[in-house]
């Protein structure tokens, strides 16, 4: 289109403003940020409770989420061993120094930062046992109707000792027994399953 002077002025400003306005569709879209990846951790039951209460810090002060799977040190050992993939592993520090052995953990990444105890619950409701001595807690041990623990894990030795040392075996008497054909039996394993734990073996035989 030409002016009165024959002059294409009135398309050259019309292209000028149809390239101006067409400029920022031309260009491509900012990428949106990524999110940041999850640090895997596989850690022993022992600390969970204080690792719950803390992921929050944690996560805020690596500026990273954690992905956590908390189980028995012995069944984490055991993923590890058949190629879990993981960041860090929380355990017990016999078991971890034997993944150093095998070449699955960093040995300068080995570092000391808790102590957690085996202790005596009952459930919500029944009366205070008596643990005050040892013979008080044996006397517990073999009168209580059923008693629960971890089939397996690093809490496991620390028990099966304190039954030798307090001098209970399957000879002792009728209570002893049971508690010991209880701790094999499907109702022992139905409540390790609810925690997510695993018995050593299962008995198909009701108590």
């Amino acid at each position: 289109m030409f002016n009165e002077r024959g002059r294409p002025t009135l398309l050259v400003a019309a292209l000028g403003t149809v390239l101006v306005a067409a400029a920022p569709g031309c260009a491509a879209p900012p990428e949106a940020p990524q999110a940041p990846t999850a640090v895997r951790v596989l850690s022993s039951n022992g600390v969970k409770s204080v690792v719950v209460l803390l992921q929050p810090d944690i996560e805020r002060a690596i500026g990273r989420p954690l992905s956590i799977e908390f189980s028995t040190a012995s069944s984490l050992k055991t993923k590890i061993e058949t190629g879990e993939a993981f960041d860090v592993a929380i355990l017990t520090p016999a078991l971890v120094d034997d993944l150093i052995a095998q070449g699955r953990v960093a040995a300068d990444s080995r570092d000391d930062f808790a102590r957690a105890g085996v202790g005596v619950g009952v459930r919500q409701g029944a009366p205070v046992a008596d643990v005050s001595t040892p013979d008080a807690l044996k006397n517990t041990l073999l009168n209580a109707t059923s008693v629960v623990f971890t089939a397996d894990g690093q809490s496991r030795n620390t028990i099966d000792l304190a039954f030798e040392r307090l001098g209970i075996d399957s000879t002792e008497s009728e209570a002893a027994d049971a508690l010991l054909e209880y701790l094999s039996g499907p109702t022992m394993a139905a409540a390790l399953d609810a925690h997510g734990l695993e018995a050593a073996a299962a008995n198909d035989t009701n108590r």
